[in-house]
C-alpha cells in the first residue's frame, strides 16, 4: 500500500454514476491513489461512499492527499443501474492529482469514461480476479502522469461522455469507437442481476478473456484486456451493442480491431507533404519532423495531452526536410538533413544551435546519438529516399562517425556498405546499420553491419557484416533485453543475436512492406507496416512477442490498423515510437495521389512502457524493460 501522509485536506469532491442513461443507485464509490511500488502494486483507499436512488454521491470531508502527484482513480462498483443489482458493474474516471481536486469538482462515471481510464492505464494494471489495481514504478511516476492526458481526451468526466471528433483544436478524436466500447460495456451493466452474470456478461468476459490468461470479472476490467489486446475477438465484442445503445455514434460495422487512436492535425501537421521522423523525449513529448511543400521546414513538438509545444509553425530549421532524428540525454535533438548534407542540433525548446557538414558527410538519413562519448553516427545513402516503399534509390557506400561539434571521430567513413538507412546502438555499446542493398532491391544482398567499439581509445572500431537475404532491404533496427537485433526486412522482421546469428524471421500477411520496429517494456516487438506499391493495402501495426509469435493474430490479415482514421487507407510509416505511458505513436504520409497528406497517431495504452529517449535505453543498457 501507498502511504499517505497528510500534506493537504481537501473539501469535496461529487458526482454522479450512470451504466448506459441510468443512474446506479447504491454504487460504492472509491477514490485510489495508484500504487507507487511498481506496475501494478496496489493502491490506496482514500476515502469512499454509497450513491443514493439518483446516482448521486458526495465523498466524505475531508480527507488526505498522498505526498506524490500521481492522478487519482475514481471507481464504482456494484449498485443497481435499474434492472437490479449487478455485480459485474464497474466503472472508473480518471480525476487527476489529489491537489486540484476541490469541493467544486464534480465527476461524471459512465462507461465512456471507464474506456478512457481503462486505456490510458492498461500499461499500469494488474487484473486478477475481482481486484484490479493501477500502480507504476517510482522511476516511472512520469509515465502514470503523462497517460491521464490522453484519457482526458478521449471523454469528458464532467458529462460522461466521448469528445466529438473535432472538439479539440489539433486532433481528431476516435468518437465513434469510444461509443461503441462504451456501448458494449452497457450490454453487461444495463444486463445483469445479483452475484451471478448475465448471459450479456458472460459472453463479454468470454471475449474479452486474454489468450492465454484468466476471464475478467466485472466491466472495468474487460475494458482493460479489450485495451491489451484490441485484436482479440472483435466482431464477437462488436455485436454486444444493442442497436438502441447508449452512445451514439457508433462505428457501424465491426472493425478489426478496437486499438484507439488520436490523429494529431496540429502545428505543421496537416495537409500536404510528409513527417520525417519521430522521436520522443524523457518526459514523454513527441517530435515530429513536418515538410510542408516549399515552406521553411519544421519540427511539431507534442505534449503527453496533445498539446502543440512548438507553435503554429512548429521549430523552424532550414529549407530541406530532416531525415533522422535521434535526442540525446540532455534534451537535445539531433536531425540529418540529406538535402543539405548536413547534420543540426536543436536544444529542448526547439533552437537551432548548432549545423555542421563533416568532411566525410554526403547525404545522411538514419541517425543515432551515442550518450557515452557524445558522438554521432550517420547513414550516407547519396540519395534522398522516396516516399513510395522507402528504399528504393539508396545508394550509399559509407557509415560517418563524427564529434557533437562536427568534426570527423576516429574511424570517421567506413566504407564498403550498401544502401544503409537504419543506424542504432545497442546496450552493449556497439553501433548497427541496416544496409537496404536498395540500389538492386530484385536480387541485391542485403545486409547488417555491427561496429564494435574499441578496446583502447584512439582507434577504429571493428566491423561485421551480416547478410539478410537476397532483395531483403533491411531498414530499421530496434533491440531487446539480451541486446538481440530485430530488423525489418521487405517482408518480415528478423531477429539476429548480437553476435550476429539469426534466431528467426517472423511473417505475417500483415508485416506488409515494414519500416519502423520498436521492443516495448515487456519484450514485445512492435512493426510499423506500409502500403504495397499498388497502394492496395492499408498501412497497419503488427506485433510479435519475444519468441516470434504474432500476436495481433485475430486481425492478421491487416494487422491493427494504425496509419489515420479512415481504414484500409495506404500510407507509408515515417516514424514509430513508444512512450513511457505505454503508448505507441506513428507518423507517416498517406500514399494516395488523390489524397495526399501528412499524420501522427497515438495509440493509447497499446504497449508496455519504456524508457526515454531510445538513446538512454541504450546508454543504460535497458532496453526492452520497462522504466
Amino acid at each position: 500500500m501507498t502511504s499517505i501522509t497528510p500534506t493537504a485536506s481537501v473539501q469535496g469532491l461529487q458526482g454522479v454514476v450512470h451504466g448506459g442513461q441510468q443512474p446506479v443507485a447504491g454504487a460504492k464509490v472509491q477514490l485510489y491513489a495508484p500504487g507507487a511500488t511498481g506496475y501494478g502494486s496496489a493502491g490506496t483507499l482514500i476515502t469512499s461512499t454509497t450513491t443514493d436512488a439518483n446516482g448521486n454521491f458526495t465523498l466524505p470531508q475531508p480527507y488526505t492527499c498522498p505526498t506524490n502527484s500521481l492522478p487519482l482513480i475514481l471507481v464504482a462498483t456494484g449498485g443497481n443501474p435499474g434492472a437490479g443489482t449487478n455485480n459485474a458493474l464497474a466503472e472508473a474516471a480518471i480525476v487527476g492529482p489529489c491537489s486540484g481536486l476541490t469541493a467544486s469538482t464534480n465527476v461524471f462515471i459512465s462507461e465512456v469514461t471507464t474506456v478512457a481510464a481503462a486505456y490510458a492505464f492498461a500499461p499500469f494494471a494488474s487484473v486478477q480476479p475481482n481486484n484490479t489495481s493501477v500502480g507504476t514504478s517510482a522511476t516511472n511516476f512520469q509515465g502514470l502522469i503523462n497517460a491521464a492526458g490522453p484519457a482526458a481526451n478521449l471523454a469528458s468526466t464532467t458529462t460522461g461522455q466521448a469528445n466529438g471528433v473535432n472538439s479539440i483544436s489539433g486532433m481528431v478524436l476516435p468518437t465513434a469507437e469510444m461509443n461503441t466500447l462504451a456501448d458494449i460495456l452497457a450490454a453487461c451493466v444495463n444486463s445483469g442481476v445479483g452475484a451471478v452474470p448475465s448471459t450479456t456478461c458472460s459472453t463479454l468476459f468470454a471475449a474479452a478473456t486474454p489468450p492465454g490468461g484468466s476471464a475478467p470479472t466485472d466491466t472495468f476490467q474487460a475494458a482493460i484486456d479489450i485495451a491489451l489486446n484490441p485484436g482479440n475477438n472483435a466482431a464477437a465484442l462488436f455485436a454486444l451493442a444493442t442497436p438502441s445503445a447508449p452512445f451514439q455514434p457508433t462505428l457501424t460495422t465491426a472493425p478489426g480491431d478496437f486499438a484507439l487512436g488520436i490523429q494529431y492535425t496540429g502545428g505543421q501537421i496537416a495537409g500536404s507533404g510528409f513527417t520525417s521522423g519521430l522521436a520522443i523525449d524523457a518526459t514523454g513529448n513527441a517530435w515530429v519532423g513536418t515538410t510542408q511543400g516549399n515552406n521553411p521546414k519544421s519540427i511539431t513538438e507534442i505534449s503527453p495531452a496533445g498539446a502543440v509545444l512548438s507553435g503554429t509553425n512548429g521549430y523552424t530549421y532550414g529549407t530541406a526536410g530532416g531525415n533522422g532524428f535521434s535526442i540525446d540525454s540532455s534534451g537535445n535533438v539531433w536531425v540529418n538533413v540529406g538535402a543539405l548534407s548536413e547534420t543540426l542540433e536543436l536544444n529542448s525548446s526547439g533552437t537551432v544551435i548548432n549545423t555542421f557538414a563533416t568532411p566525410s558527410l554526403v547525404k545522411p538519413t538514419g541517425i543515432a546519438y551515442n550518450n557515452r562519448d557524445g558522438t554521432i553516427w550517420s547513414a550516407d545513402t547519396n540519395n534522398q529516399p522516396s516516399l513510395n516503399n522507402g528504399n528504393s534509390d539508396f545508394t550509399g557506400t559509407t557509415v560517418t562517425h563524427a564529434t557533437s561539434t562536427g568534426a570527423d571521430a576516429v574511424g570517421s567513413a567506413y566504407g564498403g556498405m550498401n544502401g544503409p538507412f537504419g543506424v542504432e546502438i545497442d546496450g552493449l555499446g556497439n553501433v548497427w546499420v541496416a544496409n537496404s542493398a536498395a540500389n538492386t532491391t530484385s536480387n541485391g544482398i542485403g545486409s547488417i553491419a555491427k561496429f564494435t567499439p574499441p578496446v583502447s581509445s584512439g582507434n577504429p572500431y571493428t566491423v561485421q557484416s551480416f547478410t539478410t537475404g537476397a532483395g531483403s532491404s533491411p531498414a530499421e533496427i530496434g533491440f531487446d533485453s539480451s541486446n538481440n537485433a530485430w530488423v525489418t526486412l521487405a517482408s518480415s522482421v528478423a531477429e539476429f543475436s548480437n553476435a550476429g546469428s539469426q534466431l528467426g524471421n517472423f511473417v505475417s500477411v500483415a508485416t506488409n512492406v515494414p519500416s519502423g520496429v520498436m521492443v516495448d517494456g515487456l519484450g514485445r516487438t512492435f512493426v510499423s507496416n506500409g502500403t504495397n506499391a499498388s497502394y492496395t493495402t492499408p498501412g497497419s501495426l503488427t506485433v510479435f512477442s519475444s519468441a516470434g509469435t504474432l500476436l495481433s493474430t485475430a486481425n492478421a490479415s491487416v494487422g491493427y490498423l494504425a496509419g489515420n482514421t479512415i481504414p484500409g487507407e495506404p500510407f507509408v510509416p515515417t516514424g514509430l515510437a513508444i512512450d513511457p505511458s505505454g503508448n505507441v505513436w506513428i507518423s507517416g504520409v498517406n500514399n494516395l495521389a488523390t489524397v495526399p497528406y501528412q499524420f501522427v497517431t497515438e495509440l493509447i495504452g497499446i504497449a508496455a512502457p519504456v524508457l526515454t529517449p531510445v538513446t538512454v535505453q541504450s546508454s543504460t543498457n535497458k532496453y526492452g524493460q520497462r522504466p
